[in-house]
This record gives structure tokens, sequence and C-alpha cells, in this order.
């Protein structure tokens, strides 16, 4: 009896056996059917450190390890250990290590990430605990023309600080635009420009009006007759800049029918300090009509051509590779912008124009 038992558990034990070798042997053809990875199978388990994402934005937000390690109260050279740590576990350069430092593309994209980061933990704390603490917000910076800066662009502001969570630092007729933004040192750029760059985004925003004024006493001795392409060339012009000029080109041959090339300039980039000159007697010049119809009402300066301003069509430039915290701030920027600009077009438009001037009118 004893060794028919010992038989059926020998027997048994074989059997299971090559049902083992059998099950082995299937799964290992499995495996050996399946496509060849073209990366190790490590690389699916990494996990990012956020201790030396942290490390790394603020490396790059200071432009310098020296400035991140007084940041984060630490040396310079755990700082430099942490970013190494990161790199050596994605086998990628992140940073461009020269002065100021700069994020290489995979240091942006892990920058992007680090943004996220901050914007989902802050929206979470939130919903779980009304009284906790807000973390740090987040920063962003916006190039801004000075004409949008004095009118339309300081009524967004607020509403976008309070709704967006954040910290702005504004930009103002910055050379760099362009690359400032490709680098990733802007979130966005406000201009006239309707073309895309490559790497970017460009939204419309909607129109900004321009009116032509100068002083009285100005206008009398410069236009005693109104615009004229022969008192154009003598009487000096007021612009925002050189670049900027485009903008007086095309109001000229809006009144005048034709181009001029050569006319006198300054070029004042300050929105306000240009107002003051043409308010001084210095020259004429375009002003949002906010600020022209403001001057015109006080009897600081005239309208030199009031049956026609100038509408110039505003766009937002943004990065096409921004991160989902940012592309909601975005968003949130153009929705405000649009709705500011219209209703001060509609303001604009029903204010009450005055009638072209003649020369007895601007006689003092």
């Amino acid at each position: 009896m004893s060794h028919s038992i010992e038989g059926a558990r020998e027997h048994s034990s074989d059997s299971a056996h090559d049902n083992e070798s059998q099950n082995t042997g299937t799964v290992q053809e499995d495996l050996l059917s399946l496509p060849a990875r073209s990366e190790p199978l490590t690389h699916s388990l990494l996990r990012l450190n956020r201790e030396h994402l942290e490390t790394l934005a603020c490396v790059v937000e200071q432009k310098s390890f020296d400035r991140a390690a007084n940041k984060l109260y630490i040396s310079r050279g755990a700082v430099s250990q942490r970013i190494r740590a990161l790199e050596d576990t994605l086998e990628l350069t992140l940073l461009i290590r020269e002065k100021p430092v700069l994020p290489t593309r995979a240091g942006k994209v892990l920058l992007n990430h680090v943004q996220s980061l901050r914007m989902l933990e802050s929206a979470t704390l939130r919903q779980l605990r009304r009284d906790a603490a807000p973390l740090l917000p987040l920063s962003v910076s916006i190039a801004v023309d000075g004409d949008s800066l004095a009118t339309w662009f300081s009524k967004v502001l607020p509403s976008l600080l309070v709704e967006g969570q954040l910290t702005v630092a504004v930009v103002t007729d910055s050379q760099d635009e362009v690359q400032l933004l490709k680098r990733g040192d802007l979130m966005g750029r406000v201009t006239t420009e309707s073309e895309s760059r490559a790497g970017s985004l460009v939204e419309f925003l909607g129109e900004m009006e321009f009116q032509c004024i100068a002083s009285r006493a100005f206008a009398q001795q410069y236009f005693p007759q109104g615009l004229s392409a022969l008192c154009i060339r003598s009487a000096p012009a007021i612009v925002s800049s050189h670049n900027t000029g485009v903008l007086h080109d095309r109001f000229l041959r809006l009144n005048l029918g034709f181009h001029i090339e050569r006319y006198m300039k300054h070029c004042i980039p300050d929105s306000q300090a240009r107002k003051q000159a043409i308010a001084s007697g210095c020259g004429y010049g375009l002003l949002p009509s906010e600020s022209a119809l403001s001057m015109i009402a006080s009897s600081a300066a005239v309208d030199l051509a009031p049956s026609n301003p100038i509408r110039i069509p505003m766009y937002w430039h943004h990065a096409e590779s921004e991160c989902l915290a940012l592309r909601k701030i975005s968003d949130l920027f153009v929705e405000i912008a649009r709705h500011t600009l219209s209703v001060s077009i509609a303001a604009t438009t029903n204010h009450v124009k005055t009638e072209p001037v003649s020369a007895s009118q601007i006689r003092i």
C-alpha cells in the first residue's frame, strides 16, 4: 500500500515538473516573440526626486548655482550634487553651465513638469484644507509694449494675479523678446506681430486705438492749416521707438494717401514720458485714445485728425511646448485681455469726437 502511495506521489511530482517545464518553455517562447526593447527595462521604473527637481528649477530661476545655494540654504556643492544626480538618473544634460546658467531642451521639459507639480499641489491643498498655508505662487515673465502697459494691460494685471495665483515680472520694450520666449524666460509677449515664430503660438487679443495729438502751441506753429506733407516734413514727430515708427508711417499714409519716407522724429519708449513731451510742445505723435482723449478734454492737447484714429491689432505669443499650468494661465490672460480691449474700444468709439481743428481754434 505504501509503495502504491509513494509511486503515485512520484508520478504526480513528475507530471507537475513536466507541466512546469512546458509552461516555462511557453513563457520563454512568448518572451522571445516580443519585440526587442529600444531602451533598458529599468527606464520604465525611474522615479524623479522632487527635491532634485526643485533644485533644478531654483538654479534656472536664479540663473546661478551660487544664488540657488543661498536661496535653498545649502552649499553650492550640494546643489551641484543634486543636479548631477538628476542628470545621472536620466542620462541627460539638463543645464548649460555658463553665465547665466540656462536649461537645455531636456531641462525645459523638466521645468514645465515642476511648474505643473507646483500648481497641482497648490490646488490640491486648497481643496483639502482652506486653512492650508499657500505654496509659493508660480512666477512668470510677460513682455508688454509701453502703450499697452500704460492703458489696458494695467487693468488686466489685477485679475490675472488674483485668479492665476502667480507673481508677474513685466518686461517692456525689450529687443530680445523673441529669444527670451524661445529660451523659456518669458511666458508670453504682447505684440502687434501676427506671424508666429518657430515653437510659438499666436492668439488675437483685440485692437488698440490711437489718436494723433499735439499741444495747441505746437499745432499753431506747425499745422496752421491742418496736416499736410509739407508741414509733416518739418514738424518733429514723437514715436515710442524706431520700430514703432511703422505705426506713425501707417497713420500718415492713411491721412495723406501716400507714403512719406523721411521726417523728423524723437524716439521716447516710455508712454508717460512721451505723453509729457507732447503736452510740452516737443512734437506731435500718436497716443492710445484712452490717454489722448483725457489730454484733449483737459485742453492739454488738440486732435490733429479726429476723424481718422488708427486701430492696430494686438496679439499674444506664447510657447507651443508650455506646460498645462502655464497653458491655463495663458488662456486666462487671453480671456481677460480680450474683454478689456473690447470694453476700451467701445468706450473710445462712444466718446464724442471733436471736430477737425481749424487755424482759428488753435490760436492762443
